[in-house]
């Protein structure tokens, strides 16, 4: 079934279920037909009108998995948990990898890092020592067109600045920002993400790409995960919606524990909020007053 049938069903289409494009409001038309047309070519129907979806399926404990860590006393008393947790998930090829130890430490990781990625095929899984555990599947299947497919996210610069980039890069494309973080939805379970840190489940699946990002690595003076994160507009970068591991290092917790994206708020929202505030300064003056 090609793209212009799945159009013309989706057209003729008066149901609205949980995960279908219709059933999400947009702000502008050009948003709402380019919904529809990514949904069309993604074959994205949770009614399965518009036949098979298009991915590719991996099954995690096949793949190999590369824990990143350095030889620190804290890095070392997480190893026996994630030895314990890929274990016991019955991962067949994994081990830890230790990177070089420096001051400030993201500068001395960054070659080794890219050496990493050239010097191994994919898939490939690189997970750091402080991950765990939020929503584990062994079989995932990841859009067709995914170049690079994160596992475990969160964390963007607090000014929303990369975002920008990434909408005035591609401007055709329906981005919006949650929690500083630029997505784009591209189904029910994964959306496409611009300007993301995090780099503690990471599934490399293109050779190509981990080579550019190794190029960019040596290229930029910046941690390996700001560096992902400028430069993620370039690349298809597929994030679950629902993270299979989150990063419990004992700062990043809730950011990375959950964040799937918050539904863009309307100007009324926002004027609603501030009426709502501004009401409760005014009852708690006159408290004060009496």
């Amino acid at each position: 079934m090609n793209t212009d049938i799945r159009l013309a069903i989706c057209g003729r289409c008066d149901e609205r279920p949980t995960g279908c494009w219709k059933a999400i409001e947009y702000d502008c038309t050009t948003k709402y037909h380019a919904a529809g047309k990514r949904a069309a070519e993604m074959a994205d129907c949770p009614i399965e009108k518009l036949g098979s979806r298009s991915g590719i399926s991996y099954h995690l404990p096949n793949i190999k998995t590369l824990v990143y860590t350095v030889d620190k006393p804290h890095c070392i008393r997480r190893h026996k948990r994630v030895q314990k947790m890929l274990d016991g998930y019955g991962f067949l090829d994994w081990s830890f990898h230790y990177g070089p130890i420096g001051d400030p430490y993201w500068q001395a990781i960054r070659p080794d890092y890219a050496a990493l990625l050239r010097d191994h095929e994919p898939p490939l899984l690189i997970l750091e020592d402080d991950v765990a555990v939020r929503d584990y599947r062994a079989d995932i299947t990841v859009p067709s067109d995914a170049d690079v497919v994160y596992l475990g996210g969160g964390g963007a610069w607090s000014s929303g600045k990369l975002t920008h980039m990434a909408i005035k890069a591609l401007p055709d494309l329906p981005i919006y920002r949650s929690r500083q973080i630029g997505m784009m939805d591209v189904d029910e379970v994964w959306v496409r993400v611009f300007g993301m840190f995090s780099t503690h489940a990471i599934l490399h699946v293109r050779k190509s790409i981990m080579l550019e990002m190794a190029d960019l690595i040596d290229a930029a003076d910046y941690p390996v995960d700001v560096t992902f994160g400028m430069n993620q507009w370039k690349w298809n970068c597929l994030l679950r919606r629902i993270p299979i591991w989150w990063q419990d290092d004992g700062h990043n917790g809730w950011g990375t524990f959950e964040y799937g994206p918050l539904p863009p708020e309307s100007v009324g929202q926002w004027r609603n909020r501030a009426n709502r505030m501004r009401e409760r300064r005014q009852a708690i003056l006159r408290r004060v007053v009496k």
